[in-house]
């Protein structure tokens, strides 16, 4: 055995008697009891939270028809499996919201500044303003020389023969393009000009766009109003959770509206997993937005019976241009006629639970769709059924 003057530090503590640790015992045992007791309730508390969470609804939707704002290009359709119905990180969420006070009323997109959330609503969901090419004619009046010049290249006099160079032949006048670049470049294409001297003229200003406040029921009869009006409600506090009810946009304006889901389902759409976005699309949406229209397609050709339909297996809707809620609304359209056929009186309850078997392939109730929104069912039923019945 080595004596202690042989010993390194490690051997030396190994063979050391309790006594001539720097701390006592007591201390000891008292610091393991309340580790214990920290390490207990901080299991406990986790564990009450657990309890207390409950998951959230991945139910989302684009938009589509008349039941919806417009049309989406993706959609934030939910996975069947309850395994993805997560919750945010409520503090990220708070800290996000803190800094975006100006929410998108068409899509879960928030913005910093009045001027990014008016500049977004505008370009990717209501552009009402369009460009037409030479919409005042193939010749114009110059302002400097006071002689007829042509309006795509602003050669003075020009002879027919000029007009058949820039193929005018060629040309839709009644276009409208809803940018001024797609208007660049069809001239290019067409007409052989980069950048007529008068296109700045062409600019064609859209009708008056009158809709409603979500908030407070006010009618607005301008885009500019409302602008100014939703920004007064959001610097004030409110958010898409403080909204109800829709636009009630003129059909001619709501037949503009594009990449959008109905204003009432943004506040729940937001609490989602992946929420829709009209500048980030997931792809993911998309092919869940696919499997969802196949389980359609099949549940079309069971009611049809075995003979095969015009419609039998191409997509029931375009992918590209619409999104859950009009496909949803399709399918319970042929729901509905096909219960009818059956002299079924169809309830609300039945549309929920077949909305829940298409999305989710059950009828568990806990699981939310589109079709428990009772504005929305309302709107299916006056919009959608009642003129196919």
């Amino acid at each position: 055995m080595l004596v202690e003057g042989e010993m390194d530090p490690i051997q030396r503590w190994r063979n050391s008697p309790p006594e001539t640790e720097p701390a006592s015992l007591s201390a000891i045992a008292d610091a393991l009891r309340n580790t214990r007791l920290r390490g207990e309730a901080s299991s406990s508390s986790l564990n009450s939270r657990r309890s207390d969470v409950r998951p959230g609804s991945t139910v989302s939707f684009a938009s589509g028809s008349s039941l919806s704002s417009g049309s989406a290009s993706a959609s934030s359709v939910a996975h069947r499996s309850r395994v993805s119905k997560r919750t945010r990180p409520t503090a990220a969420k708070g800290k996000t919201a803190e800094k975006k006070r100006f929410p998108c009323t068409f899509c879960c997109d928030s913005f910093k500044s009045k001027f990014d959330w008016a500049r977004h609503e505008r370009s990717l969901h209501l552009n009402i303003d369009g460009w037409r090419c030479a919409p005042f004619g193939n010749v114009e009046i110059s302002a400097i020389t006071g002689r007829s010049s042509c309006a795509y290249c602003g050669l003075d006099d020009p002879t027919a023969n000029h007009f058949e160079d820039h193929g005018i032949h060629l040309c839709t006048k009644g276009q409208i393009y809803a940018r001024k670049d797609h208007l660049v470049q069809h001239l290019g294409c067409i007409h052989h000009v980069k950048d007529p001297p008068s296109i700045d003229s062409w600019k064609v200003e859209g009708p008056p766009v009158i809709s409603r406040c979500g908030f407070c029921d006010l009618r607005m009869e301008t885009w500019q109003e409302r602008i100014d009006h939703l920004v007064s409600h959001f610097r004030k506090g409110k958010t898409m959770d403080d909204w109800k009810g829709g636009h009630d946009f003129e059909p001619e304006i709501a037949a503009r509206v594009t990449n959008a889901i109905p204003p009432y389902f943004i506040a729940s759409e937001s609490k989602t997993y992946a929420p829709f976005s009209a500048k980030a699309p997931n792809p993911t949406h998309a092919e869940h937005l696919k499997q969802i229209n196949q389980a359609a397609e099949q549940s079309f050709e069971a009611w049809s019976g075995s003979e095969p339909s015009p419609e039998s297996g191409a997509p029931a809707i375009s992918l590209h241009d619409k999104a859950f809620p009009e496909l949803l609304a399709f399918h319970l359209g042929r729901f509905a006629q096909h219960q009818t056929r059956l002299g079924v009186t169809l309830t609300d309850k039945m549309f929920q639970d077949e909305a829940r078997r298409l999305q989710y392939g059950n009828v568990d109730p806990l699981d939310d769709t589109i079709a428990d929104n009772e504005e929305w069912l309302s709107l299916l039923r006056s919009q959608h059924l009642e003129e196919s019945g």
